[in-house]
């Protein structure tokens, strides 16, 4: 199994490898971890018993000899280079249960994010991909033999800096498939026909982020798909767009006829493409887990 196979196995789905959690209290970011070196390290789940508290993977790295055989122990600094398979630990205060919280790099990262596969973050949820800020980072823990990662991680380890997203072809079945304009898969926004092709930006919860051609014109549409179309593995990556000290409309397509939202003054978020001269925004929804998608006139310090 191969890093990105083991991301693909589990997005969307919670996870209790050790059953050591109530009721109430299963699912954690650690059994994550511990399926993590399972599957890629040969690493036993009961050889990580009692591995409980997620800061205590950093704190205490040197006791839990399944960590420190397999992985170096790498203390955060601001010019940090997460590289896919980092283990990334945050300290005890991270969470307000004071357990921290760790989770697994992907490879791409900014000077003030770093993008993870995590569970439990935020509390609840399923494996999925969550974009950090490096706040409170006590370090990481890197794998000493990178091979066993798989080559699928070579690329991610690649995105050292920010960069515009490669993106993949994405190709539909033989009926229909709805878009639309959350990541959680609610609100329509158009379909795509059988057979039709797009573009795969990205992918955010369950949604993929595609793109593709606005009724036979020049233009182009953005939205979030269910159907997986063929991908392996989607693409990652991005640009830190800031917007200014307005509020800047978000359109589903680049002709401005569908507008979907819009980005607050000063709103950070994520920058995939320029595409018709406009740029390819994902954001988060306010006070939600899901993302928007579309397409913004401001340049958002890009160029």
């Amino acid at each position: 199994m191969t890093l990105q196979e083991f991301f693909d196995s589990l997005e969307g789905q919670h996870i209790d490898v050790d059953n050591a959690g109530s009721s109430t209290n299963k699912y954690q970011c650690v059994d994550l971890i511990k399926s993590y070196c399972n599957k890629l390290f040969g690493v036993s789940v009961s050889a990580m018993s009692g591995y409980g508290n997620a800061y205590e993977y950093y704190t205490k790295f040197e006791k839990k000899s399944a960590l420190y055989n397999n992985f170096t122990k790498i203390a955060y600094t601001s010019s940090m280079e997460f590289k896919a398979g980092d283990i990334v630990v945050w300290k005890a205060d991270f969470s307000s249960t004071g357990a921290g919280h760790v989770a697994i790099a992907t490879g791409t990262y900014s000077q003030s994010k770093v993008q993870t596969f995590d569970q439990n973050y935020p509390s609840g949820s399923a494996c999925k991909y969550v974009t950090h800020t490096h706040n409170k980072i006590n370090g990481v823990l890197r794998p000493k033999d990178s091979s066993k990662l798989g080559a699928d991680s070579s690329s991610a380890t690649a995105a050292s800096s920010e960069s515009f997203v490669s993106p993949k072809t994405w190709k539909n079945g033989s009926t229909k498939e709805t878009v639309y304009k959350l990541s959680s898969l609610s609100s329509s926004i158009g379909t795509l026909s059988a057979k039709e092709s797009a573009k795969c930006y990205e992918k955010k919860g369950s949604g993929y982020l595609v793109v593709y051609d606005l009724d036979s014109t020049s233009k182009h549409k953005a939205g979030f798909v269910s159907y997986k179309g063929g991908i392996s593995g989607a693409p990652t990556g991005g640009k830190t767009y800031k917007n200014g000290s307005t509020a800047e409309n978000v359109y589903a397509d680049t002709a401005k006829k569908t507008k979907v939202g819009s980005l607050n003054k000063n709103e950070s978020c994520t920058c995939l493409a320029v595409i018709d001269g406009m740029y390819l925004v994902v954001y988060k929804v306010d006070s939600a887990s899901y993302y928007k998608c579309g397409f913004v006139s401001y340049s958002g310090g890009l160029g």
